[in-house]
């Protein structure tokens, strides 16, 4: 199964009056423009679902053979992974934000 598919559609407007938002012949820079906040948008929401699961997998009170699954040297490797990658993705997306506010 495809998961990847977005179900799209399309909207016929019969003899509806249409006004002019923003600069004649402008259109496609405006979406453009919207099309890159839609995509920072989603690198935020992505950071932030990252940093969740970083902080649920962490607080783990999970025991097996009477450890704490933290103690296991290969689940602290995975919990170091997870956080170097979530501060390296949450510093890019940072400096996108800055590069896009120039």
């Amino acid at each position: 199964m495809n998961l990847t598919k977005v179900p799209t559609a399309e909207v016929a407007f019969l003899q509806a009056t249409g006004y002019l938002v923003g600069e004649l012949h402008q259109g496609f820079s405006y979406m453009i423009e919207a099309l890159n906040l839609s995509r920072l948008a989603n690198a935020v929401a992505s950071v932030g679902i990252m940093r969740r699961a970083y902080t649920e997998a962490k607080a783990t009170s999970r025991n097996a053979f009477d450890k704490q699954l933290t103690d296991f040297p290969i689940v602290r490797e995975t919990l170091s992974t997870m956080a170097a990658k979530q501060e390296i993705n949450l510093s890019t997306m940072f400096s996108i934000i800055q590069l896009m506010d120039q």
